[in-house]
């Protein structure tokens, strides 16, 4: 009998920091399934797990226009333990099983879409410490297999339309067999036939493999928030909180998650909410709870009432 994968991702009192300053505190959480969804202020764990700056898109698109822009430094575990599938995060052991997918990355238009994708997969056969022509050759067709673009390997990036480069950024970050994949924001402003070109190439790259998927909304009837309803794990940051980490598909149909922000007594608000039978998670200050069964915010705060919380915000998360 075969062991089972390791835990997609595992947070255990992680504090991230870039520069001097902690950007994220006392992050726990534990996966319980291959797809985590993240969204909400997830940019800094993004980074941390890629390695890459958040602003790394934006300079090197910038740069193109002869503008420089600074490279943000990339948020790095100074503390607890942050590990995915089972490799340290904090030492960079990760990498070696994980394929990235940043957010539109800047393109050289006239490049083909087999010269992009094979540089890709030397660098990931590079890792291994063996580079062969047979490889590459082999890897390049199965990336081209994902994508699922017409035009094959001599089509030039820049006539690609914005669902095909998604999905081929998606292929790129599986060439190589990683254990785990990162995949930010490829669902983005993208609905209808579009989003489910890109949620095809999505599920060919996933097919043996978990993922981390960065989305923009949660909203129902959108597609990144159908793809989160679909996931085994969800977690929403606001600010440096966690303030929603679960199953959305375990909620009823209509449910409403919001976000509670108070200045005062959160955790004894938080103690009557799970009291009252609210399901409630989060952190220091903000709160998220789901009203379902015909809740309503109001109830919300006649708890905070009757422990004298003082509540500044209820907010929709989804």
């Amino acid at each position: 009998m075969s062991d089972p994968p390791p835990t997609l991702l595992v947070a255990k009192g992680a504090r991230l920091a870039a520069e001097t300053r902690v950007i994220l505190d006392g992050l726990d959480l534990e996966t319980r399934g291959s797809l985590l969804v993240l969204c909400g202020d997830a940019g800094p764990l993004v980074a941390a797990l890629s390695g890459l700056p958040e602003n790394a898109g934006e300079a090197a698109d910038r740069a193109r226009q002869g503008e420089l822009v600074p490279l943000s430094e990339p948020p790095r575990v100074v503390g607890g333990a942050l590990s995915v599938a089972g490799a340290d995060v904090a030492s960079g052991a990760h990498h070696a099983l994980l394929g990235v997918s940043l957010f539109d990355p800047p393109y050289d238009h006239d490049r083909t879409v087999g010269d992009h994708l094979e540089a890709a997969i030397r660098v990931a056969l590079a890792r291994r410490g063996r580079v062969r022509a047979s490889d590459i050759t082999r890897e390049t067709t199965d990336a081209l297999g994902r994508a699922g673009i017409a035009g094959g390997p001599k089509r030039r990036l820049g006539t690609l339309a914005v669902p095909e480069r998604r999905a081929v950024e998606v292929a790129a970050a599986a060439v190589c067999a990683p254990a785990v994949l990162l995949l930010d924001r490829p669902l983005h402003g993208l609905e209808g036939s579009a989003a489910a070109f890109v949620i095809a190439a999505i599920e060919r790259a996933r097919e043996g493999r978990g993922a981390i998927v960065r989305t923009s909304t949660l909203s129902p009837g959108t597609a990144e928030g159908d793809l989160a309803r679909r996931a085994s794990d969800c977690a929403v940051f606001t600010g440096a909180e966690l303030v929603f980490f679960g199953t959305l598909a375990e909620h009823a149909r209509g449910a409403r998650v919001v976000q509670v922000t108070a200045r005062a007594n959160a955790a004894e608000l938080a103690r009557g909410l799970a009291a009252a039978g609210f399901s409630v998670s989060g952190g220091a200050h903000r709160l998220t709870t789901v009203l379902e069964g015909g809740r309503r915010p109001s109830e919300i705060l006649k708890g905070a009432a009757a422990v004298r919380a003082s509540v500044v915000e209820i907010i929709p998360l989804m």
